[in-house]
């Protein structure tokens, strides 16, 4: 979350906030122009003033506006995506046509390109959602005919004051076009959704029914800004799901490999292991012991931050103070939970604090763990700046 966030949460000012970070009482990690900070470091400090009584705590506490308060649950959801940001989705969608707009849609292409399906969409009119969800169940479009296509594939905003009925009628698909008049739109504004590296995915848009007023250039930015949260998600996801796919596939071929022969150790099997680690993703193998016996070069270098090390309690990306393995490595070997993923939610680096480490135990036949497997995901990119 954002510094302005946090001192929402607290009830303090921006300005008290932004001391608690100077001051070091607030963990907080600077990125860019702005500073982003971990649910984690936000309940240390919580902590900290209620043992200590601190009198920069204000008394009377304002409740969040509606847009606080969204941004406070996008926040809370976007922490916990991994392998679906559905939840964002539908959220942006419903939020945007109850709070700005009548209707909201958000279309995500298909792999070809060809495509724009929509994977959420939202209509604040009761009466009207049934018949919306028909129109968008009915048919597959195609992206060349939506107005959408042009803002994705020029990657700018497209907002639109006044739609003509007949071109709005036109548009429809035939066997719906005896619903016109309900389904029957007079304005738009619509957002590219991008990846990070500025690639357009889809289209969040805005409708307004025949009579509202146009769009105002702070809702347009608004819509920017949900845009970017769906952004996130969709980018969360990926990253996630790249690195749960890795590790389910090293793990079922170290399985395979040590399900041959009762007596094989992971030191034994070296040249096997190394030819085992050379996906795109950073992968490592360790034995029971915790030492390090194979590592894939992008392994090697996503933590190249710290000197290489066959050691996990000694390896860079244990290497704060916040960051205990014994726990997990016991509850690894236990059988309580062959899989985990963590983050470590304290360190101040922003890449530890954001990339997960996919962890899974690999066992004999008899059920004795012979190695462990472990698969980071890829660094989280930078978010490019909105078009105009």
């Amino acid at each position: 979350m954002n510094l302005k966030t946090v001192a929402r949460r607290l009830g303090v000012h921006y300005q008290t906030a932004y001391r608690y970070v100077r001051a070091g009482d607030l963990v907080a990690v600077k990125v860019g122009g702005s500073y982003k900070i971990s649910e984690a470091a936000l309940e240390m400090l919580r902590q900290r003033l209620a043992a200590a009584d601190a009198p920069m705590r204000l008394e009377v506490q304002h409740p969040p506006t509606p847009g606080e308060a969204l941004e406070d649950e996008l926040d809370t959801m976007l922490h916990s995506t991994s392998l679906s940001a559905q939840p964002v989705f539908d959220l942006a969608t419903r939020w945007l046509a109850m709070e700005v707009g009548d209707v909201c849609i958000l279309r995500l292409l298909s792999e070809d390109g060809q495509y724009a399906p929509a994977v959420s969409f939202f209509d604040r009119d009761p009466a009207r959602r049934g018949l919306l969800a028909a129109y968008m169940a009915a048919s597959l479009p195609k992206l060349s005919e939506l107005p959408a296509a042009v803002l994705i594939e020029e990657n700018r905003v497209l907002v639109e004051h006044h739609m003509e009925a007949p071109k709005v009628s036109a548009a429809m698909a035939v066997r719906f076009r005896q619903y016109a008049q309900e389904l029957q739109v007079q304005s738009m504004a619509s957002c590219p959704v991008r990846t990070r590296s500025g690639d357009p995915i889809g289209a969040l848009t805005l409708l307004r029914r025949p009579g509202a007023r146009p769009f105002s250039a702070d809702e347009v930015e608004l819509l920017r800004e949900l845009a970017a949260k769906v952004e996130d998600a969709v980018a969360r996801v990926e990253r996630f799901s790249a690195a749960w796919v890795a590790r389910d596939e090293l793990y079922e071929s170290v399985g395979q490999l040590f399900s041959l022969d009762d007596s094989l150790t992971p030191a034994a099997v070296t040249d096997q292991l190394m030819d085992l680690v050379d996906g795109p993703a950073p992968q490592a193998i360790f034995d029971v012991n915790r030492h390090l016996v194979v590592a894939s070069d992008s392994f090697l270098e996503f933590f190249a931050a710290g000197a290489p090390t066959g050691d996990v309690d000694e390896a860079p990306f244990v290497g704060c103070a916040h960051c205990e393995m014994t726990d997990l490595w016991e509850q690894l070997l236990s059988g309580i939970s062959d899989f985990i993923v963590n983050h470590c939610e304290q360190c101040d680096s922003l890449v530890r604090a954001q990339v997960g480490i996919h962890w899974v135990v690999v066992r004999r036949p008899d059920g004795t763990p012979v190695a462990v497997v472990a698969v980071c995901e890829s660094r989280p990119q930078p978010a490019l700046t909105a078009v105009a």
